[in-house]
């Protein structure tokens, strides 16, 4: 683990991908965003390292474009 990577809060996620924290919350419990349990409860806090962000968004990314070449298909 790089002890200088950024940690972002659920707040500060939920900016970036514009959606509301309970999201980013849900993302984590439900296992499709990694994180850092920082209150040691479900609920978190949760504190979330950039490279768990660049790997969500990679997969992401791989998951919109295997249901976009899906949906061409069925066309």
């Amino acid at each position: 683990m790089d002890f200088n990577e950024p940690v972002y809060t659920t707040e500060e996620v939920a900016k970036r991908y514009r959606v509301t924290t309970e999201t980013v919350q849900r993302w984590v419990r439900t296992g499709r965003l990694s994180a850092l349990n920082l209150g040691g409860t479900r609920m978190g806090p949760f504190g979330i390292r950039l490279s768990d962000l660049v790997e969500f968004e990679m997969s992401a990314t791989v998951g919109k474009a295997a249901g976009q070449a899906e949906g061409r298909a069925r066309v």
